[in-house]
């Protein structure tokens, strides 16, 4: 069973994990697939951008993650430069066998340095001040999403449930993500260069 972690900051965007979360949550219904963490560098209460608070552990205080889910935020960028963020976060990063990331959840991972040279994206209202200040990274501006090695990187919030529905089709069959599609009524964009809100 792999350890799953949901990676929590202050101020992140609630729908841009919340989708994954219900996708891989639906699919570990009968908790067969993951021993889920709901995370945070210092453990507590987190609350998002619209406010909602979920209660989280400390990362020194469990497993180490095989599966790390990283939203993005408005807060994202100051909350990666804050004293140790990172430091927590990177050996995570670096253990993990997937890292999957939402919005300008990439920028955490980016800053890690850990996808130099590989392929990735962001949200789209922030993407040219990203590629900016991480010109070793690889950014693609028409992606849903993109798979490279380990990580899988979705574009501005809900481009993560289509990420996440196409990380369970690799990882445990397209039947499963096909179920969970169907249980949870969504139209899943399945291609990833299907981006109609890039503006190239």
């Amino acid at each position: 069973m792999r350890v799953l972690h949901y990676f929590f900051y202050e101020g992140y965007e609630t729908l841009d994990i919340m989708g994954p979360i219900e996708m891989l949550g639906t699919l570990n219904e009968n908790g067969e697939y993951f021993d889920v963490h709901y995370v945070s560098v210092e453990g507590g209460p987190i609350k998002s951008f619209q406010n909602f608070e979920i209660m989280t552990e400390a990362l020194a205080d469990v497993p180490a993650p095989d599966i790390i889910v990283i939203p993005g935020g408005r807060a994202s960028e100051e909350v990666a430069q804050s004293a140790g963020f990172m430091e927590a976060l990177t050996p995570a990063l670096e253990h993990a066998e997937f890292v999957l990331t939402i919005c300008t959840g990439s920028l955490m991972v980016a800053r890690s340095g850990l996808i130099d040279g590989l392929p990735s994206t962001t949200n789209k209202f922030v993407f040219d001040w990203v590629v900016g200040d991480y010109p070793a990274v690889d950014w693609q501006r028409s992606a849903r999403w993109v798979h490279a090695g380990k990580f899988y990187m979705s574009s501005g919030v809900s481009a993560g449930t289509d990420m996440a529905l196409a990380f369970v089709a690799d990882q445990y069959g397209e039947d499963r993500a096909e179920y969970l599609v169907q249980m949870t009524e969504y139209i899943w964009s399945k291609d990833p260069a299907d981006d109609p809100f890039a503006k190239e």
